[in-house]
């Protein structure tokens, strides 16, 4: 009969977020690669037409991964501070975990600034500028990935390169 390894259950905690936030991160990156595609002048006018759908059924997909991965990051790294403080102590990584889980909880800081963007979009109409001008899809989108860019290069970035911090503390 095969055995299986037996696991450690601390470890496994200790390494979470480091493949939570791996995960983020490659998520971001795609969502950047893929959804620039719409904004290239010779899709311009399809994808005006086209990113109402697309972005429904997109956000309703992505959403929950994000949040799911996000709440995992959280939860792991607070779950190590609480089950390890002495081990995360004595390693000096007690402060990259607390960093990781409140820059994963920062990823959400830039929802009100994303959010309407994603509405205007998903709604299928155009959002009126501030000038009193209209915004097409394709603006809309130009700026939700300016947005989401600075969202990955601080917060998604930051709380994967604290955790590798983490880890590599702890366990290193």
């Amino acid at each position: 009969m095969t055995s299986f390894p037996s696991v450690n259950l601390r470890t496994a905690l200790l390494v979470a977020p480091l493949i939570s936030t791996s995960c983020s991160l490659w998520f971001a990156a795609d969502q950047h690669f893929f959804l620039q595609i719409f904004t290239r002048p010779e899709c311009r006018e399809r994808s005006n037409v086209l990113l109402p759908d697309y972005f429904r059924a997109f956000f309703s997909a992505g959403l929950p991964r994000v949040v799911g991965l996000l709440g995992i990051t959280t939860w792991a790294s607070v779950g190590s501070i609480w089950q390890a403080r002495p081990l995360l102590e004595s390693h000096g990584s007690l402060k990259w975990y607390m960093a990781t889980a409140a820059l994963a909880v920062g990823h959400l800081v830039f929802v009100p600034a994303v959010a309407p963007r994603i509405q205007g979009i998903a709604e299928g109409g155009f959002e009126r500028g501030h000038g009193g001008g209209q915004k097409s899809n394709v603006d809309l989108l130009r700026e939700w990935l300016r947005i989401n860019m600075v969202r990955t290069l601080t917060t998604d970035l930051g709380a994967w390169l604290c955790c590798l911090m983490a880890v590599s503390k702890t366990l290193g």
